[in-house]
């Protein structure tokens, strides 16, 4: 069985690696419930990664259904906006999605997106949310597509820490009052380790009869590597 997942692996890269030779221009498109989104992914690994995502359907539909049009929608974690086009999309235009991504590279790749695909519901931030105000850092990987940054408290070394920037964490609760922001109806976090501190921080909003939604990724490794193994 190992040798068989193994095989299918390469087969899907093998698949990737031709697609993104043959294809024209540097944008991928992605279908889902009607909607059409576009993607900036110049190089070999955004280009995966966009697609990839389009076989996360099975996570992303059932979600996209339960948004509604004017819905305000907080994306923790957007990355380069996978999820973000779609809900702001999904959204529409009397609805506003508040994309929160303190990585600069994956910051740059969600604007562009954002204006490939014209929308002007979207509010970027680069703070990251959290259990308390901090100053934390952040080590991007490689690929900054991937979005699998690591946060640290303490500044550190070793392999890519030589890339290692200053972000600044609120609770969320407080941002939302420190910037009049309208109360999210839907929720989305997927923060590399970082996420029990994110539903900390916004335990408040949690609270709100307006807040109806939430999906939240869970990385048990990291949050092992932080120290909170019980946090699920």
């Amino acid at each position: 069985m190992p040798l068989l997942l193994s095989s299918v692996k390469r087969l899907s890269m093998l698949r990737h690696d031709l697609a993104f030779f043959v294809r024209k221009g540097q944008v991928v498109r992605l279908k889902l419930l009607g909607f059409e989104a576009y993607f900036l992914s110049p190089s070999r690994a955004e280009f995966k990664r966009i697609r990839v995502a389009g076989s996360e359907k099975k996570i992303i539909r059932p979600f996209l259904e339960e948004v509604h049009s004017g819905d305000v929608v907080f994306d923790v974690g957007a990355s380069v906006g996978i999820y973000t086009i779609f809900l702001a999309k999904k959204a529409g235009s009397t609805g506003r999605v508040f994309a929160f991504e303190p990585e600069l590279q994956s910051r740059g790749r969600l604007m562009e997106d954002i204006g490939l695909n014209s929308l002007n519901n979207v509010t970027v931030f680069k703070d990251g949310l959290g259990s308390e105000r901090s100053t934390q850092f952040l080590v991007p990987d490689e690929n900054f597509s991937s979005g699998a940054h690591g946060i640290f408290k303490k500044r550190s070394t070793g392999t890519g820490f030589d890339r290692m920037t200053e972000v600044e964490i609120f609770p969320g609760d407080e941002f939302i009052r420190g910037n009049s922001l309208p109360i999210p109806n839907v929720l989305k976090v997927d923060v590399e380790g970082m996420e029990y501190d994110v539903l900390l921080g916004l335990a408040d909003t949690l609270k709100k009869k307006e807040c109806r939604l939430v999906l939240c990724e869970i990385h048990f490794s990291e949050l092992e590597r932080r120290g909170m193994p019980q946090a699920p």
